[in-house]
C-alpha cells in the first residue's frame, strides 16, 4: 500500500486508529506493515503519528510498543512524531519514553528522528523543565542517548534562528552541550558538533567565543569533528583566530 499526499495519510491513520480503538490492533499493524514496507515521505509518517498520537495514552502505548518491534526506519518518525503531540500534556513522560525507544532502536536514524521530535520541541517550548530533566542525559552510558541532545539543540538552533531575545538561551544551551565536548564517541561527537555547527550559523562570534573559551582557556582537548563542524559557518576570521590560538 502506497501514500502519496497528506489528506491520504490523514485518512489512512484516522482508519487505523478506529481499528486500534476497537481492539484490531493485530489487523491495524499489517496494514502499518505495507506502508513501512515502501519508501513514504517522512513528512507524511509525521501526519500518520500525529493521528496516533491523538489516542487514549493506554491505547497508544500499546500500539507505540508494537510499532517498535518492526524495526523500520519509519516506524521510529511514527513513533516520535507521536510523542511530539503529547508533549503539552505528558511532557516528562515523552521524554522518557523517547529515550527509551532511541535505545531500543540502536541506529542513528532513529536518533536523529526522536531528537528533531521530541527533545527538540521539548526544549522550544518548554526551555527550563526540559533541560533540567535532560541534564542526567549528558552523562548516560548509551552514545545515541547523547548524540540526541546535540541533535535536539541543533532543532532549537534552526527554528530560532539569530532571534535577539533567544541570546540567553543560546548561551544556556552551549554550557549545557559543554560536558559533552570531550566526549570521544564518535556518534556523541557528531551530535554535538551538529548543534555547534547550527548555532555558529546564526550566532557566530558567541559559538566563537565559547569555543576559544573551551580550547585555549580550559585547555580542553576536543574530538576533531566537533571543531570541524563548530567552525563550518564562521567567517574566516573567526575561523583563523580559533585556528591559530588569536595569534
Amino acid at each position: 500500500m502506497r501514500i502519496s499526499t497528506a489528506s491520504e495519510a490523514r485518512d489512512f491513520a484516522k482508519k487505523l486508529s478506529a481499528f486500534v480503538r476497537d481492539g484490531y490492533l493485530n489487523d491495524a499493524l499489517k496494514v502499518l506493515r505495507s506502508i513501512l514496507d515502501h519508501r513514504t515521505p517522512f513528512r507524511l509518517l509525521d501526519i500518520i503519528g500525529w493521528e496516533f498520537g491523538k489516542l487514549e495514552e493506554g491505547t497508544l502505548y500499546r500500539l507505540l510498543e508494537r510499532i517498535s518491534r518492526l524495526k523500520a526506519e519509519g516506524g521510529w518518525v511514527i513513533i516520535a512524531a507521536a510523542l511530539h503531540e503529547r508533549l503539552e500534556t505528558a511532557l516528562l513522560p515523552s521524554l522518557e519514553m523517547a529515550q527509551k525507544y532511541i535505545i531500543q532502536a540502536d541506529k542513528w536514524y532513529a536518533c536523529d528522528s526522536f531528537g528533531e521530535r521530541v527533545l527538540g520541541p521539548a526544549i522550544l517550548n518548554h526551555f527550563d523543565l526540559s533541560l533540567q530533566h535532560l541534564e542526567s542525559w549528558r552523562s548516560h552510558e548509551n552514545c545515541w542517548v547523547r548524540r540526541s541532545l546535540g541533535v535536539s539543540v541543533h532543532f532549537w538552533a534552526k527554528r530560532t534562528r539569530s532571534e535577539d531575545a533567544e541570546k540567553e538561551k543560546r548561551i544556556h544551551l552551549l554550557e549545557f552541550l559543554s560536558p559533552m565536548l570531550p566526549d570521544k564517541d564518535r556518534n556523541t561527537a557528531r551530535g554535538v558538533g551538529w548543534a555547534l555547527k547550527t548555532l555558529g550559523r546564526y550566532d557566530p562570534q558567541l559559538v566563537h567565543d565559547f569555543m576559544y573559551k573551551q580550547i585555549y582557556v580550559k585547555n580542553l582537548k576536543l574530538p576533531a569533528v566537533v571543531i570541524r563542524k563548530a567552525l563550518k559557518f564562521l567567517p574566516d576570521e573567526l575561523k583563523s583566530s580559533i585556528r591559530s590560538g588569536g595569534k
